[in-house]
């Protein structure tokens, strides 16, 4: 699964969990915008340039999300991405630096 940031800082359930100010609202709407007509034209992209420039836009969304987040909201959007990737969440990233995951246990939780 692709990184479920995005979409999950978007989506109205997960701003009402993550309690965001009205101000964090507007600041992510814009944030959004200016990736977004990137992203929708690389949405269904896996593989290749593309799909490098695709993770660099979700990288630098995220990036911005830190910034736009008090730590307690971006940490508990980071769990929920977590549980939206499934298992396969726990060897990405945040979540296995955290576990401190040594490279070894994270191929054997993706096999």
């Amino acid at each position: 699964m692709a990184n479920p940031i995005v979409q999950l800082s978007l989506d109205p359930f997960v701003q009402k969990e993550l309690q965001l100010s009205e101000l964090q609202t507007a600041a992510l709407a814009a944030i959004y915008r200016k990736v977004e007509p990137r992203l929708w034209l690389l949405r269904d992209v896996s593989q290749g340039p593309h799909a490098e420039e695709k993770a660099k836009l979700l990288s630098a969304m995220e990036s911005d999300l830190a910034s736009l987040l008090e730590p307690a909201q971006l940490d508990r959007l980071r769990q929920i991405s977590v549980r939206a990737r499934g298992w396969s969440g726990i060897t990405i990233g945040h979540a296995a630096a955290q576990l401190q995951l040594t490279p070894m246990q994270v191929q054997q939780i993706g096999n």
